[in-house]
């Protein structure tokens, strides 16, 4: 059975849509705030700032399936060059062979050692894991367009639920490691079947979308703010807490309405500031990196001892904290700055 498509989607199907990349820009400034700031539980942070990389999952997935795509129709070739080579593995490799240089001059440890040590997180720096769970999602999604397609809306709902929180169990039951955990794409699976849901549906947050929104979100609070034992039913991971399959309705429809509705206010009151967040989104792998290489160096040249040392605690770790967004995100305020005037 087909899924009925209506209009209008939240993101346009067709040309170039600013509300994602300011989505996307609002999501790596809350990666760069987690990864330089020590404690947000307080702010109430996985409410609004933890579920970045679900969003960036779940843009991935709109953008594959915006497209109609089909498995006869999958250029492979280009998937592997293009896709997740050229713009995405290269990159990242480049980057983590400058760190683990920088890691053999400063450490005497042997390049194996390095190597290993890497491999564990899937790389050097804070969020390295999240490349190989894009790179799977690059290779599933086209894998599951047809089936997608041909099945009941209601059926895959169901299907995918059921698929989700078997992996989640599985999970726990075979006792898998937390490197390799955060390093595989399941516990993100739900959000294939909401990002294909989006790419075909009309975005309207109906009561009953919105009760689905609020009830998923006391889950989250829920496993973002208690200690309780969840297995076999899901994987305790004190860095994935928000990455459960009841958070991402609320994730997928009423956070996502939040960041596009703040997109519509700054567009009114504010477009500079609405512009910057965009051209972070359009940087934000490049962001990433850049925050990765930047956390990675000061493990090795800590820098908030000694702003701390010198301006006190509360100053020190101010400047520390603006110190790490300005420099994390200088593939943004940069471009402006190398764009030849007219």
């Amino acid at each position: 059975m087909n899924w009925p498509a209506y209009k209008p989607c939240l993101f346009l199907k067709n040309g170039y849509d600013e509300r994602i990349d300011f989505v996307k820009g609002l999501c790596i400034l809350f990666v760069v705030l987690n990864h330089c700031i020590d404690d947000l539980q307080g702010v109430l942070f996985p409410l609004w700032g933890a579920p970045a990389v679900s969003l960036f999952l779940l843009i991935q997935v709109f953008h594959v399936y915006k497209k109609e795509t089909t498995l006869d129709r999958v250029n492979w070739k280009a998937i592997f060059r293009h896709t997740i080579f050229q713009r995405v593995v290269k990159p990242f490799l480049i980057v983590q062979a400058l760190l683990i240089v920088i890691w053999l001059v400063c450490y005497d440890l042997p390049l194996g050692e390095q190597l290993k040590l890497a491999a564990y997180k899937g790389g050097k720096g804070p969020g390295a894991y999240y490349i190989w769970v894009y790179v799977q999602f690059a290779l599933l999604l086209p894998i599951l367009a047809p089936i997608l397609k041909k099945l009941n809306p209601v059926v895959c709902l169901f299907a995918f639920l059921f698929l989700s929180q078997m992996a989640e169990t599985l999970m726990c039951v075979l006792n898998i490691p937390p490197n390799i955990y955060q390093l595989t794409f399941f516990r993100y699976l739900f959000l294939i079947f909401l990002g294909y849901w989006l790419s075909t549906r009309p975005f309207v947050l109906t009561p009953m979308a919105l009760a689905l929104s609020l009830l998923s979100l006391l889950t989250l609070l829920f496993f973002s703010y208690t200690d309780l034992p969840l297995r076999p039913l899901f994987y305790n991971h004190p860095h994935f807490t928000t990455c459960h399959w009841p958070c991402y309705f609320y994730v997928a429809l009423l956070l996502l309405f939040l960041y596009v509705k703040a997109y519509s206010v700054l567009s009114t009151y504010t477009a500079k500031v609405k512009g910057f967040f965009c051209t972070m989104g359009k940087e934000s792998f490049n962001i990433f990196l850049s925050q990765m290489a930047l956390f990675s160096i000061l493990d090795i040249f800590p820098m908030r001892p000694w702003l701390i040392s010198h301006a006190g605690e509360l100053l020190g770790s101010m400047f520390y904290i603006v110190l790490c967004v300005i420099l994390s995100t200088s593939p943004a305020w940069m471009m402006p700055l190398l764009k030849p005037r007219k």
